[in-house]
Order: structure tokens, then sequence, then C-alpha cells
């Protein structure tokens, strides 16, 4: 014969069974989170020679395979400065992969045409890239803008 005392450690138990199992699966997410990739795209001066470079960075942990970048319409413009040299390189072809904390940059232009034509615009980038090499694509907007870009040595209103 079972008595309340049986069927509260019985109850005791799936109650803690229950608990111990979520916390698990919570675990199991956090180390998945912590360990993905997570990569964002930023304009970046050079001081010395005023070159702006678009560069491609992974801020997780893990490895992102078949990286891609698409820019927005705007900065393919035939009137602004080498625009060929966005169709080569990282941003152009992509990155087969990239590492934790691992950057890339791509020289894009001289800052003073990109300044006067785009300073004060914010643009959308997508970033696409898988969490493993047979692993099924993500894809994220990420905003940038020059305007982070400090003109210190010329003026802010086109000539």
């Amino acid at each position: 014969m079972c008595s309340w005392t049986d069927i509260a450690i019985v109850l005791l138990t799936s109650l803690l069974t229950g608990i111990t199992g979520w916390y698990a699966h919570l675990t199991g997410k956090l180390v998945r989170a912590q360990t993905s990739p997570f990569l964002t795209v930023t304009p970046e001066r050079n001081d010395v020679n005023g070159f702006v470079s678009l560069v491609i960075v992974n801020h997780g942990l893990g490895p992102a395979f078949d990286v891609q970048v698409t820019l927005p319409s705007e900065f393919r413009d035939e009137s602004l400065p080498p625009v060929g040299s966005l169709k080569r390189g990282p941003v152009g072809h992509g990155v087969p992969i990239l590492g934790p904390h691992q950057r890339i940059a791509q020289v894009w232009a001289h800052e003073k045409p990109l300044w006067h034509k785009l300073a004060f615009r914010r643009f959308e980038v997508e970033i696409c890239w898988r969490e493993r090499p047979d692993g099924p694509g993500k894809t994220i907007k990420h905003g940038i803008s020059l305007s982070t870009i400090d003109p210190i040595s010329f003026p802010q209103k086109a000539p």
C-alpha cells in the first residue's frame, strides 16, 4: 500500500527530473549561442592615407563558412570612385571561412568623394553565412553609416 509520503516523493522526484531536463535544454541553447559566429560589416578609415575600407568581422566564437556580403545599390553607384574594387576581393567574391574574431578589410575608395556623396545616409548591408560547411545559411541585415568616419581633414560640404 502507498502512503502519502511515497506519493509525495514520486511527485517531487518527477518535478525535479523535469526541471533538470529543462535546464539541460537551456544549457545546450546557451552553448550553441556562445559558439556561433556573429558577423558585422563596418566602414573604417585609415588615418595615414585617408582611404576607407569595408571591414568584415566575426565577433563570435565559432567559424563562419561561405560568407557573402551584399551591398546596397548606392554603394555600386558608378559615379563613386573605384566601384570595381568592390566587385573583387572578399566583398565581391565572398570569404570561404572566417574564423572567430577574424577580420578582413577591403579597401574601397578615398574618403573625400565617399563623404561628400554618402556621409549622412544609413545603409542596410546583407550578410549571409553558414555555421557549418554543410549547414543551413543564416542571413542578417546590418546597418552602416559613413558618418562614423571622422572627417578631420576636409569640410563637410561638397565643393
